[in-house]
């Protein structure tokens, strides 16, 4: 029995000790991270390979106010604990370039959007009143071509022009040839008897709301009409 304990003790006891001699005379090592933003890329991996990390660029940036090829971001940042050959990551800064302004007419505001996120534009929107298909932009400032300052472009969206109408006179008509009149527009009706439980083709409207001669927009909220109506028997 003694045999078989020593047999796994005595290469478990010899595991532990080189394992714990190997931690005491190689330490891991804990490096702390060099703040690099706001330096070129040379003397970053300068300062990043003198404690033993790497450098890694992941992007741009546009920075008008500072030189192409300034570190305005990292990861991880200064002052974090990294591993011994880890990278730091980092974006640099570009300068904002004379880009022309696309064509952006013609198109669906999906469309404009798409080509404004490639390019890294501004784009501001305005509808205006136009007989062409919903939302299609029409006009554009600056105009296609034009050099940018600013990288913001207005876009302006065609948005059906409101159509005026005056509300008929119904009083006196059947709902028959009312439900005939207002077939083809966008309005609902609302038909009341206060008398009697009945309404039929027949009904004659006796009051009307809206009253006859009221304007109506058609980029408003929808019309309801609400009439009361007395049986011809």
């Amino acid at each position: 029995m003694n045999l078989y304990l020593f047999s796994w003790i005595i290469p478990f006891l010899v595991f532990t000790a080189s394992f714990l001699s190997v931690s005491l005379w190689y330490p891991h090592q804990v490096i702390i991270t060099p703040d690099i933003c706001g330096l070129n890329p040379t003397l970053a991996i300068k300062n990043t390979s003198q404690v033993g990390l790497g450098l890694r660029i992941i992007g741009h940036k546009f920075e008008a106010s500072l030189p192409e090829d300034t570190i305005i971001q990292q990861s991880p940042n200064p002052g974090i604990s990294s591993k011994a050959g880890q990278s730091v990551l980092c974006v640099l800064s570009k300068k904002n370039s004379h880009t022309c302004a696309p064509n952006l007419c013609n198109l669906l505001p999906s469309q404009v959007f798409a080509i404004a996120s490639e390019m890294d534009l501004h784009i501001e929107t305005y509808n205006i009143p136009s007989t062409l298909p919903t939302a299609v932009s029409i006009a554009q400032s600056p105009s296609p071509g034009t050099t940018l300052e600013e990288r913001k472009i207005t876009i302006y969206l065609a948005q059906p022009a409101s159509v005026v109408y005056s509300i008929p006179h119904l009083v006196g008509l059947s709902i028959h040839k009312v439900q005939t009149l207002t077939k083809s527009l966008p309005w609902t009706i609302s038909i009341y008897n206060p008398e009697i439980n009945h309404v039929c083709s027949q009904c004659k409207v006796k009051e009307q709301r809206p009253l006859a001669g009221s304007l109506w927009h058609s980029d408003t909220q929808p019309l309801s009409f609400v009439l009361l109506v007395d049986h011809i028997f």
